[in-house]
């Protein structure tokens, strides 16, 4: 979100602007942001002082030198990008081994409270994207080549390299939509529920897919808009699916055509190589877990909210203290 401005702070009032009554959902969002130094550097240091539940405030100078950082990295030292990409990445697959560690057996105090830390270190990649809009990243690219007439693969780059969650939730629902053109038994739209309704939007609380009569009501939709029979309905799945590699595509395309026409500029060196190769990289990893992040924390508060049903806690009056309290007095 874009933060508020007060004085020399930047404020995250996620417990008020996001749409959820949780505030460990809140709380993990403006963690997020105090792991921000990890997310640029690596460090452990954590930036920011909270005056309530999921207020944050950040020093203004302190956050703006930590996006400065980020640029100047990517231009200056060609193994920030491949150093800061595999950081990232190690500890996305390790998030993933907790959730399937919490899901096989119920966790501990310290178990989840590591998976919550985890799912905010991921989310506070979020940074990168906040200097590295596609007019920032055509700025940054002049220093090396000509920009004229590349707007069209910069923006192509953006693309993630895996399904959004809207699409995960379409093809989740034009699958079982097609089941039920074909048997129209309830229970399709209870499997569609269980599989893709969380997908809808990021949120603790059940979306409003998760009412039995808006997911039978999309069902209709889908088989409206393309053709009642179940093939109709898979060959539309297909068209999705499609549709989405060939923008994966464009992308790989878009890097490729981008460090062409760096190299016809006559400017390449192999210093200035391994930044632009760098930083084109770094892009659409960038890109990727703008979409990652979120699917990921997701699930980690999927799971919390599992763990808070499992000890009878409300998720409207439970933060991120009150989870641990309550694992730690489960395991005397």
């Amino acid at each position: 979100m874009q933060a508020l401005v007060r004085d020399d702070h930047e404020v995250f009032p996620y417990r008020t602007l996001l749409f959820t009554s949780s505030p460990l959902l809140a709380e993990l969002y403006c963690e997020s942001h105090r792991f921000e130094p990890w997310a640029v550097t690596g460090s452990a240091a954590r930036v920011g002082h909270y005056t309530s539940t999921a207020v944050l405030y950040v020093p203004f100078r302190e956050r703006r030198g930590l996006k400065r950082q980020v640029i100047e990295s990517l231009t200056t030292d060609p193994g920030y990008s491949p150093a800061t990409i595999a950081r990232v990445t190690a500890t996305a697959r390790d998030l993933v081994r907790g959730l399937v560690r919490a899901r096989r057996a119920p966790p501990d105090a310290d178990t989840a409270g590591r998976v919550l830390r985890t799912a905010a270190q991921v989310l506070s990649v979020g940074v990168y994207k906040e200097v590295l809009e596609p007019d920032d990243l055509l700025a940054v690219l002049a220093r090396f080549m000509p920009v004229e007439g590349r707007r069209r693969p910069v923006l192509d780059l953006y693309q993630p390299h895996c399904l959004p969650h809207y699409i995960k939730f379409e093809l989740c629902a034009r699958h079982f939509a097609a089941r039920y053109a074909q048997d129209p038994d309830p229970r399709w739209v209870h499997a569609a529920i269980a599989r893709c309704a969380h997908h809808a939007r990021f949120l603790l609380e059940p979306t409003e897919y998760a009412d039995p009569a808006q997911m039978q009501a999309h069902f209709e939709h889908i088989a409206r808009a393309h053709g009642p029979s179940p093939r109709a309905i898979q060959s539309s799945r297909r068209s999705l699916l499609q549709q989405n590699r060939a923008a994966r595509q464009r992308a790989f395309a878009a890097e490729s055509d981008l460090l062409t026409a760096w190299s016809a500029a006559g400017r390449a060196t192999l210093h200035s190589r391994r930044l632009v190769r760098g930083l084109l990289r770094f892009v659409r990893f960038m890109a990727t877990y703008e979409e990652l992040k979120h699917i990921l924390v997701m699930q980690a508060a999927r799971a919390a909210r599992g763990w808070m049903d499992e000890l009878g806690l409300d998720i409207a009056a439970t933060d991120h203290a009150a989870l641990l309290s309550a694992l730690r007095r489960r395991s005397r």
